[in-house]
């Protein structure tokens, strides 16, 4: 009897020693940040902890005993599934990330095998994960705006900026379609458009008041709009859509202070709910496409103006000389909006005489411009009473220093011609202005040996005089320095290639010989200029 109740005593003290450890072991997993659950071998609940039962969306007396794949049979396959099996298996651990679509969750697993089953911990990432893809969605639009950025900078007129702007909005918001539209006269004018395919938008040359939905709204409120499925645009705009290819659309106005200029309207494949962030980034992009389409038009109207001053600086053409054949190469440095600073004419100074003059200004823009027409008129006046190029570059020198802004000089090289016999004489001057070099149809081939000093810098100013024939198919060939300076890296084209140019185009005529200069320059600079290039080659026509 004793011993019976001996025995009774100790094992209801194993008892309750169990059940001890078992509360303890229950309260440090409950107490965990993490929900954990158990498995055994086949997969049955043995243990659940209160996380567990909140993230599974389950109680606890649902879940012991019954097998996971039973309770939440979606996830037979799924990548949980894969791994349990995995870790099962092979007896290793398993860590991944995975959503549940049944419990709208995105989960970390951790999955620890042992010889009796499963242990689970889960942790609801949902949260982090949305986070994560806000700030890679961020980035991302960060990125898009950089690229606009420098895809405008390198815009400068208004197609290449719209085609830009319509390109990167379209990648930057996940747009099928975008158009970039500009106001004039209260007339839609569409720069360019992107995505419609042989589906051109339908507004071009439209009134604004004929064409509602979120363009015409953009443009009249000044602030971005957005519509995000058919049935608000019918609700907005009491009428369907003509857009019957997208599901949803965004228009940004193109603002400046003076207003509006147009906007960039885009549509969508599929309903979307706009959210801040989608209008914050459409108003940074409408500024930046505003600022740079501005900027593109005023480039526009100087390039423009700068063309009209170009032209107005040179020859309106070329003169016809008896028995001389002309040929002009002309290619100014630098954007459309800037005046060149090389200048060349050619004009009859007398009966039977002809002049001709090829000058290089220094600087380029407005006050190199000024120097270049006064230069080119000057020689023009002056050889009307002076026909020695000498005395005409002291005169255009004096001319310079007292008309000039003391800051510019220039280079000239100033030739008079005549007829002599069945060919032409040429007397030549220089003021700092490289050689010409003469053709002559054996092949033979010369520098002209004249120098002087530049004009513009010194009142006394030294220039050598020069007399040359050219007899039935020679030529002289005027270059300015930016023939010979042309660059290649470090390596310039310099005075051997170019008379070995010259010399390799004998027997041509006079257009023939100027192609083949400028040809070999250009490929030999790789189509980069670094200067103005000009050149004019005179040939006194072969005999018949």
């Amino acid at each position: 009897m004793s011993v019976r109740l001996e025995t009774e005593t100790e094992l209801e003290a194993a008892l309750r020693s169990e059940r001890a450890a078992r509360e303890q072991l229950d309260r440090i997993l409950s107490s965990i940040g993490e929900a954990f659950f158990a498995l055994d071998a086949d997969g049955r609940f043995t243990y659940v902890n209160d996380r567990a039962e909140t993230l599974l969306d389950h109680p606890r007396h649902e879940l012991l005993g019954e097998a996971i794949w039973d309770v939440f049979p979606g996830a037979v396959g799924s990548p949980f599934w894969l791994q349990h099996q995995r870790a099962m298996d092979e007896g290793a651990p398993a860590e991944f990330e995975e959503y549940s679509a049944l419990l709208a969750t995105w989960f970390a697993v951790r999955a620890y095998p042992s010889e009796g089953g499963l242990s689970v911990f889960l942790s609801d990432v949902t949260e982090r994960r949305a986070l994560l893809a806000r700030e890679r969605a961020s980035a991302a639009r960060a990125r898009g705006l950089a690229a606009l950025a420098e895809g405008l900078t390198a815009a400068v007129d208004a197609e290449a900026v719209a085609r830009v702007a319509v390109e990167q909005a379209r990648a930057v918001l996940g747009a099928e379609v975008a158009a970039l539209v500009q106001v004039e006269d209260g007339l839609l004018h569409i720069t360019d458009a992107s995505g419609y395919g042989d589906r051109a938008p339908r507004w071009d040359g439209l009134a604004l008041d004929a064409v509602p939905g979120p363009l015409s709204e953009a443009i009249r409120s000044g602030g971005v709009v957005a519509v995000g499925s058919r049935e608000e645009w019918r609700q907005r705009y009491g009428e369907p859509t003509p857009d019957v290819e997208n599901e949803a659309w965004a228009a940004v106005p193109l603002l400046l202070r003076r207003g509006a200029l147009g906007a960039l309207k885009l549509g969508f494949a599929a309903p979307r709910d706009f959210g801040p962030e989608d209008c914050e980034l459409l108003l940074a992009l409408g500024l930046q496409v505003a600022q740079a389409l501005d900027r593109a038009r005023l480039y526009e109207r100087v390039s423009e103006i700068a063309h009209v001053l170009q032209q107005g600086l040179l020859p309106r053409r070329l003169p016809s000389m008896p028995h001389m054949e002309l040929a002009v190469r002309y290619r100014p440095l630098g954007d459309a909006a800037e005046v060149g600073g090389d200048f060349y004419d050619v004009f009859e100074a007398g009966e039977g005489e002809w002049a001709l003059a090829l000058g290089d200004v220094s600087g380029k823009g407005t006050e190199a411009a000024v120097l270049n027409g006064m230069a080119r008129n000057m020689i023009r006046a002056i050889t009307l009473r002076e026909r020695d190029p000498v005395t005409i570059l002291a005169s255009l020198n004096a001319a310079i220093l007292q008309h000039g802004d003391g800051e510019r000089f220039c280079t000239v090289v100033l030739a008079t011609l005549r007829r002599d016999g069945d060919g032409w004489a040429l007397t030549l001057a220089s003021a700092g202005h490289p050689p010409p070099l003469v053709l002559r149809t054996d092949g033979g081939i010369e520098a002209v040996p004249v120098r002087g000093d530049l004009l513009g810098l010194f009142g006394d100013v030294n220039h050598e005089r020069a007399e040359v024939r050219l007899a039935p198919g020679d030529a002289i060939v005027f270059h300015t320095d930016g023939i010979t300076e042309a660059r290649r890296g470090e390596e310039l084209f310099g005075d051997e290639r170019l008379r070995a140019a010259v010399q390799q185009a004998r027997g041509v005529d006079a257009e023939a010989l100027a192609d083949r200069i400028e040809s070999v320059v250009q490929d030999f600079a790789r189509g980069v200029p670094r200067d103005d290039e000009a050149v004019v080659v005179l040939r006194v026509s072969p005999r018949p």
